[in-house]
């Protein structure tokens, strides 16, 4: 999640033209797709311009312009088996990393043969996408 995190901050960041990564990670992070297209979208370098295109870039943390708790309590539920309460998962699971929350409610036997933490971190992600691409995500009023 940490990487994930990091990521999301470069990629952020590589929108806006600023150069936030240490240069010996910026090969390993230009490999990632989701930078790619984002370092195309600013003019294709992932060297620092001189005037950046962007004049703003805004992060959204849940309860800002969404609710998307929900989905994420609802998606993790639906790759653990399990039923995640709304109450468990603001005591035990909001603020927590991904894989941190998949380790600590993953049922004895739910891994198949050959299956890691990772696929069901991935399929976790595709059931979200696939929430809010069905409309599931609350927006926030007024925002």
């Amino acid at each position: 999640h940490r990487m994930i995190a990091r990521k999301r901050t470069i990629f952020s960041a590589a929108l806006c033209g600023c150069a936030l990564a240490a240069p010996s990670k910026v090969p390993s992070l230009l490999a990632d797709r989701r930078l790619t297209a984002a370092l195309a979208l600013r003019g294709g370098s992932a060297a620092p311009s001189p005037a950046p295109p962007c004049l703003a870039a805004l992060w959204d943390f849940d309860g800002t312009l969404c609710q998307s708790e929900d989905v994420h309590r609802k998606s993790f539920s639906a790759v653990l088996g399990v039923e995640l309460s709304e109450q468990h998962w603001t005591d035990a699971c909001i603020g927590r990393a991904p894989r941190d929350i998949m380790e600590a409610h993953l049922p004895a036997g739910r891994l198949k043969p050959g299956e890691t933490i990772d696929d069901l971190l991935r399929r976790r992600a595709e059931l979200f996408e696939e929430h809010i691409a069905a409309g599931r995500l609350e927006a926030t009023p007024g925002a």
